[in-house]
């Protein structure tokens, strides 16, 4: 892991200064507010909090920017 953010609602976040090299970005709802992705409980009934993958892997190079929009519903 390079960065964790926390965000709510519609948010622009900037990562400067990154390696050259390829990256894969998670996005988990955490529904309890917590801080961390709960597994949920079978006796409870209570499901797991989602995960969310972005669709592409981000390739960087030097003296590049990159930018991309993620929509996560």
């Amino acid at each position: 892991m390079v960065r964790e953010d926390i965000i709510t609602g519609k948010t622009a976040l900037k990562y400067d200064y990154l390696s050259v090299r390829k990256y894969l970005f998670k996005a988990i709802q955490d529904s309890n507010r917590n801080g961390k992705w709960d597994t949920g409980n079978y006796l409870q009934k209570k499901q797991p909090e989602k995960v969310f993958y972005f669709s592409k892997t981000l390739e960087l190079r030097a003296n590049w920017t990159v930018e991309e929009e993620w929509l996560i519903e």
